[in-house]
């Protein structure tokens, strides 16, 4: 009976006319427990473009769709900043697609010896990708360094070396905190 009240209300929301660039409700008018389910990327945006620009509240909608107003909301935020918004869970890859494009071009151009220029580039597009994430970010705030365990595992993937081999580790003590 909760709902009754509300459905008016959110109609009012969607009748309204939507722009080329923004998204329809990918559940209609219908009310939908989302409290099981793995929201994809569309819905995550909806829900952050309805809480930054039609101003709907994230209390609102978690009500309305069973889910946690601190989750609408840290997607509102995480578009709202630039950051992105990940489908996957965990933390997300610390170069994106157009830096590993950016690497591929340049690794052929690169000795596969030369251990130092490829953590440069690496470094390089890992500086790009989180640019490209928060344009808001100074030089001054990026890293100039990868962590150990990082910097093994994407040299190795721009070697094209599995994961268990034991020439990740040399390679890694050759370049050491560089």
């Amino acid at each position: 009976m909760e709902f009754a009240l509300e459905i008016p209300l959110l109609a009012q929301f969607s009748s309204k006319m939507i722009a080329a660039d923004q998204l329809e409700c990918p559940w209609g008018d219908e009310i939908v427990d989302l409290s099981a389910l793995q929201l994809n990327l569309d819905q995550k945006r909806w829900f952050a473009q309805e809480i930054n620009e039609n101003k709907i509240s994230p209390s609102f909608l978690a009500h309305r769709y069973n889910i946690k107003a601190n989750t609408i909301y840290k997607y509102a935020r995480l578009i709202k900043t630039n950051k992105g918004i990940h489908v996957k869970g965990g933390r997300p890859r610390i170069i994106d697609p157009q830096g590993f494009l950016n690497v591929v071009e340049k690794r052929e151009s690169i000795d596969p010896t030369n251990h130092r220029e490829i953590y440069k580039v690496l470094v390089c597009e890992h500086r790009n990708t989180l640019k490209r994430r928060n344009p808001t970010l100074e030089d001054k705030d990026l890293p100039k360094k990868l962590h150990k365990h990082t910097k093994e595992r994407y040299i190795g993937l721009f070697l094209g070396l599995d994961m268990d081999d034991v020439v990740l580790d040399q390679i890694s003590d050759l370049i050491g905190n560089s």
